[in-house]
């Protein structure tokens, strides 16, 4: 009875010995998986924090998903009135060049930015860049224009070549059998470089003299030389843009000056 006994106390402290060892295990397990970094998400590498031989703490690794882009940029106070959230941008880089990629403008912050103690007043803007070029990367320059208002099927001209008289009214000098006439205009919207312009003398194809102020009326004029360069207007659409030059967050809107258009006597 007694050897029955000792066997069954053995057999207990087996058991135990054995779910201790089995918890020392899963323990064991469990820091084993520990030292393995999992990703809780796809995208690529952009910082680092850890190094080997160190104990971690903090952020390790920071991943973003390169090909989902979006550009921060800071615009005046007096300027957010006139955005909201869907208006249509045109984002361009310095890498890109010339090239203009299609944005969305996906945020605007409700709150100020800026130094509490700062006149300065602006507000954090987001912009999503829908088909973004591969040559586009985190953290570069982006320029901004947001298409505040846009008509289809208008006229357009560079800035320039509207001329306002001291009495207000817009003329255009164009040309007709390579002589220099006058046609009165109305200007519609604009934006840095080009305005729109109405007028029951404008048609399709018509020659726009682009440097006014260095012919007159009645001139022959020869549109193959510099004094006269002529450019042909014909229906497209024109937009008004809210301009945007950027730095690694673009910088507020509206800060270019506009060209000065010539005068007449």
């Amino acid at each position: 009875m007694l050897d029955l006994n000792n066997s069954l106390n053995a057999l207990e402290n087996a058991k135990d010995t054995y779910h201790e060892a089995e918890t020392n295990q899963n323990d064991l397990k469990k820091k084993l998986t520990d030292c393995n970094i999992v990703a809780p998400t796809s995208g690529t590498v952009t910082e680092s924090n850890a190094e080997v031989g160190l104990a971690p703490s903090g952020i390790l690794f920071v991943i973003e998903d390169a090909g989902d882009l979006f550009v921060a940029a800071k615009v005046k106070e007096f300027n957010i009135s006139k955005l909201k959230v869907g208006q249509e941008v045109q984002v361009k880089t310095n890498v890109t060049g010339n090239n203009s990629f299609k944005g969305t403008l996906s945020y605007i912050s409700p709150k100020a930015v800026s130094d509490s103690s700062s006149t300065n007043v602006e507000f954090e803007i987001k912009v999503k860049i829908s088909n973004p070029d591969p040559l586009m990367k985190i953290g570069m320059n982006a320029f901004l224009s947001i298409i505040v208002t846009s008509k289809d099927n208008v006229y357009t001209v560079p800035y320039d070549t509207v001329i306002t008289g001291k009495n207000g009214q817009s003329t255009v000098y164009t040309l007709k059998d390579n002589t220099v006439i006058q046609v009165s205009v109305k200007t519609g919207i604009e934006n840095d470089t080009n305005i729109e312009i109405v007028g029951e003398g404008l048609q399709d194809g018509m020659k726009i003299v682009t440097n006014p102020g260095s012919v007159i009326l009645g001139q022959k004029a020869d549109i193959g030389t510099d004094q006269a360069a002529a450019g042909e207007i014909k229906a497209q659409r024109a937009n008004n843009n809210q301009s945007q030059s950027s730095g690694k967050q673009t910088p507020p809107a509206g800060t270019g000056t506009p060209p000065t258009r010539p005068e007449t006597n």
